[in-house]
Protein backbone atom coordinates (compact mmCIF):
# COMPACT_ATOMS: atom_id res chain seq x y z
CA UNK A 1 0.00 0.00 0.00
CA UNK A 2 1.76 3.32 -1.15
CA UNK A 3 -1.14 5.65 -0.75
CA UNK A 4 -4.02 6.60 1.21
CA UNK A 5 -7.36 8.73 1.79
CA UNK A 6 -10.13 9.37 3.95
CA UNK A 7 -13.38 10.66 2.77
CA UNK A 8 -14.56 13.50 4.79
CA UNK A 9 -17.18 11.63 6.53
CA UNK A 10 -15.01 9.06 7.85
CA UNK A 11 -16.92 6.36 6.50
CA UNK A 12 -15.00 5.64 3.76
CA UNK A 13 -10.79 4.42 3.29
CA UNK A 14 -9.29 4.73 -0.16
CA UNK A 15 -5.88 2.40 -0.42
CA UNK A 16 -3.86 2.20 -3.83
CA UNK A 17 -0.37 0.29 -4.53
CA UNK A 18 0.63 -2.62 -6.36
CA UNK A 19 3.73 -4.16 -7.67
CA UNK A 20 5.97 -1.83 -10.03
CA UNK A 21 5.33 -2.90 -13.75
CA UNK A 22 2.52 -4.45 -13.22
CA UNK A 23 -1.29 -3.52 -12.81
CA UNK A 24 -1.78 -1.35 -10.00
CA UNK A 25 -4.30 -1.87 -6.86
CA UNK A 26 -7.40 0.37 -5.75
CA UNK A 27 -9.43 -0.57 -2.95
CA UNK A 28 -12.39 1.16 -1.38
CA UNK A 29 -12.77 0.05 2.60
CA UNK A 30 -15.55 0.34 5.26
CA UNK A 31 -13.30 2.32 7.45
CA UNK A 32 -15.66 2.12 10.56
CA UNK A 33 -15.39 -1.84 10.63
CA UNK A 34 -12.52 -2.68 8.11
CA UNK A 35 -14.56 -4.21 5.93
CA UNK A 36 -13.74 -4.16 1.67
CA UNK A 37 -16.32 -2.62 -0.04
CA UNK A 38 -15.30 -2.91 -3.73
CA UNK A 39 -11.84 -3.74 -5.72
CA UNK A 40 -11.25 -2.01 -8.70
CA UNK A 41 -9.77 -4.10 -11.26
CA UNK A 42 -6.69 -3.03 -13.31
CA UNK A 43 -7.32 0.43 -11.97
CA UNK A 44 -3.79 1.97 -13.75
CA UNK A 45 -1.13 -0.13 -16.22
CA UNK A 46 1.25 0.49 -13.22
CA UNK A 47 1.50 0.78 -9.51
CA UNK A 48 -1.06 3.64 -8.10
CA UNK A 49 0.74 6.19 -6.20
CA UNK A 50 -1.66 8.49 -5.18
CA UNK A 51 -5.22 8.74 -4.22
CA UNK A 52 -7.72 11.54 -3.09
CA UNK A 53 -12.03 11.34 -2.56
CA UNK A 54 -13.26 14.67 -3.74
CA UNK A 55 -14.59 17.11 -1.14
CA UNK A 56 -18.02 15.74 -1.49
CA UNK A 57 -16.70 12.13 -1.06
CA UNK A 58 -18.61 10.83 -4.47
CA UNK A 59 -15.06 10.66 -6.93
CA UNK A 60 -12.27 9.28 -6.54
CA UNK A 61 -9.12 10.59 -7.90
CA UNK A 62 -6.21 8.39 -8.39
CA UNK A 63 -2.68 8.59 -10.04
CA UNK A 64 -0.36 6.50 -11.29
CA UNK A 65 2.80 4.88 -12.71
CA UNK A 66 1.45 4.81 -16.04
CA UNK A 67 1.38 9.15 -16.06
CA UNK A 68 -2.10 8.62 -16.08
CA UNK A 69 -5.23 10.53 -13.47
CA UNK A 70 -8.36 9.06 -13.54
CA UNK A 71 -11.50 9.27 -11.69
CA UNK A 72 -13.91 7.14 -10.14
CA UNK A 73 -17.69 7.27 -9.20
CA UNK A 74 -17.47 5.86 -5.41
CA UNK A 75 -20.43 4.34 -5.18
CA UNK A 76 -20.10 2.09 -8.45
CA UNK A 77 -16.41 1.96 -8.79
CA UNK A 78 -17.36 3.26 -12.74
CA UNK A 79 -14.11 4.59 -14.58
CA UNK A 80 -15.75 8.57 -15.26
CA UNK A 81 -12.37 10.06 -16.84
CA UNK A 82 -8.89 9.57 -17.77
CA UNK A 83 -6.70 12.60 -17.80
CA UNK A 84 -3.65 12.26 -20.09
CA UNK A 85 -0.48 14.47 -19.89
CA UNK A 86 1.93 14.11 -17.33
CA UNK A 87 5.02 12.64 -18.73
CA UNK A 88 6.43 10.46 -15.79
CA UNK A 89 4.72 9.07 -12.88
CA UNK A 90 2.06 11.43 -11.08
CA UNK A 91 2.97 11.42 -7.63
CA UNK A 92 0.53 13.88 -6.20
CA UNK A 93 -3.51 14.59 -6.43
CA UNK A 94 -5.33 17.83 -5.20
CA UNK A 95 -9.04 18.74 -5.03
CA UNK A 96 -9.97 22.65 -5.64
CA UNK A 97 -12.79 22.87 -3.08
CA UNK A 98 -15.01 23.67 -5.69
CA UNK A 99 -14.69 19.93 -7.19
CA UNK A 100 -14.44 21.86 -10.89
CA UNK A 101 -10.70 21.84 -10.68
CA UNK A 102 -7.81 19.05 -10.19
CA UNK A 103 -4.41 19.18 -9.55
CA UNK A 104 -1.65 16.94 -10.11
CA UNK A 105 2.39 16.87 -9.35
CA UNK A 106 4.33 14.26 -11.40
CA UNK A 107 7.87 13.15 -11.14
CA UNK A 108 7.96 15.45 -14.50
CA UNK A 109 8.48 18.45 -12.73
CA UNK A 110 5.38 19.43 -13.07
CA UNK A 111 2.33 20.65 -12.11
CA UNK A 112 -0.82 20.08 -14.13
CA UNK A 113 -4.44 22.06 -14.04
CA UNK A 114 -7.12 20.42 -14.95
CA UNK A 115 -10.63 21.43 -15.58
CA UNK A 116 -12.95 18.41 -15.04
CA UNK A 117 -15.81 19.17 -16.85
CA UNK A 118 -13.83 19.40 -20.37
CA UNK A 119 -11.26 16.54 -18.47
CA UNK A 120 -8.41 19.10 -20.52
CA UNK A 121 -5.29 20.59 -18.38
CA UNK A 122 -5.78 24.61 -18.60
CA UNK A 123 -2.07 24.82 -17.41
CA UNK A 124 1.07 23.44 -16.27
CA UNK A 125 3.35 24.58 -14.13
CA UNK A 126 7.03 24.36 -15.79
CA UNK A 127 10.44 24.91 -14.46
CA UNK A 128 9.98 22.75 -10.57
CA UNK A 129 13.65 21.17 -11.74
CA UNK A 130 12.92 18.14 -9.39
CA UNK A 131 9.84 15.86 -9.04
CA UNK A 132 6.80 17.14 -7.54
CA UNK A 133 5.82 15.21 -3.87
CA UNK A 134 2.78 16.85 -2.60
CA UNK A 135 -0.09 19.66 -3.67
CA UNK A 136 -2.37 21.53 -1.61
CA UNK A 137 -4.55 24.04 -2.53
CA UNK A 138 -4.32 27.30 -0.37
CA UNK A 139 -8.05 27.43 1.09
CA UNK A 140 -10.13 28.66 -0.98
CA UNK A 141 -7.98 30.85 -3.18
CA UNK A 142 -6.70 30.13 -7.25
CA UNK A 143 -3.30 29.05 -5.56
CA UNK A 144 -1.43 25.64 -5.12
CA UNK A 145 0.78 24.63 -2.59
CA UNK A 146 4.01 22.55 -3.98
CA UNK A 147 6.70 20.60 -2.60
CA UNK A 148 9.49 18.93 -4.05
CA UNK A 149 12.78 17.07 -3.91
CA UNK A 150 14.77 20.10 -3.57
CA UNK A 151 13.46 21.32 -0.81
CA UNK A 152 11.67 24.11 -1.64
CA UNK A 153 8.00 24.90 -0.71
CA UNK A 154 6.14 27.28 -3.23
CA UNK A 155 2.99 28.92 -3.67
CA UNK A 156 1.86 28.99 -7.50
CA UNK A 157 -1.87 30.87 -9.24
CA UNK A 158 -3.43 28.37 -11.18
CA UNK A 159 -5.50 31.05 -13.16
CA UNK A 160 -2.01 32.83 -14.70
CA UNK A 161 0.69 30.82 -13.38
CA UNK A 162 2.50 33.41 -11.33
CA UNK A 163 4.75 32.22 -8.42
CA UNK A 164 4.22 33.52 -5.22
CA UNK A 165 6.02 32.26 -2.84
CA UNK A 166 9.87 30.25 -3.44
CA UNK A 167 11.17 29.52 0.07
CA UNK A 168 13.62 26.72 0.85
CA UNK A 169 12.63 25.59 4.23
CA UNK A 170 14.07 22.82 6.52
CA UNK A 171 13.46 18.92 6.14
CA UNK A 172 15.95 18.17 3.12
CA UNK A 173 14.27 16.28 0.84
CA UNK A 174 10.59 17.46 1.00
CA UNK A 175 8.49 14.33 1.17
CA UNK A 176 5.06 16.09 2.98
CA UNK A 177 3.01 19.22 3.05
CA UNK A 178 -0.30 19.66 4.53
CA UNK A 179 -2.40 23.18 5.35
CA UNK A 180 -5.02 24.67 7.48
CA UNK A 181 -8.19 25.27 6.16
CA UNK A 182 -7.83 28.77 5.44
CA UNK A 183 -4.92 28.36 3.88
CA UNK A 184 -2.83 30.84 6.01
CA UNK A 185 -0.58 27.81 7.49
CA UNK A 186 1.27 25.02 6.10
CA UNK A 187 3.17 21.76 7.64
CA UNK A 188 5.60 20.84 5.43
CA UNK A 189 8.40 17.35 6.46
CA UNK A 190 11.34 15.51 4.54
CA UNK A 191 13.87 13.29 4.91
CA UNK A 192 15.90 15.08 7.61
CA UNK A 193 13.68 14.26 10.17
CA UNK A 194 12.15 17.52 10.88
CA UNK A 195 8.61 19.27 10.33
CA UNK A 196 8.00 22.74 10.15
CA UNK A 197 5.21 25.10 10.04
CA UNK A 198 5.44 28.30 7.44
CA UNK A 199 3.30 30.61 6.67
CA UNK A 200 2.17 31.48 2.71
CA UNK A 201 5.56 33.34 2.37
CA UNK A 202 7.31 30.22 3.27
CA UNK A 203 8.44 32.11 6.41
CA UNK A 204 9.09 29.61 9.26
CA UNK A 205 7.31 29.62 12.28
CA UNK A 206 7.26 26.32 13.90
CA UNK A 207 9.84 23.40 14.27
CA UNK A 208 8.76 19.63 15.07
CA UNK A 209 12.22 17.75 15.20
CA UNK A 210 13.44 14.51 17.32
CA UNK A 211 15.60 14.68 20.16
CA UNK A 212 17.51 10.78 18.74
Amino acid sequence: VLSVDVARTGKLLATGGGEPSRAGELMIWNATNGSLIREIENPHGDTVLCVRFSPDGETLATGGADRMVKLWDVESGKLLKTLEGHTHHVTTIAWNVNQQQLASGSADATVKIWDLDSGQSTRTISGLKTEVTKLVYVGRDDRIGITGGDGYFRVYRTDNGARDTNAKVVGGYLYALDANREGSQFVVGGADGIAAVVDKSGKQQLEFTSSD
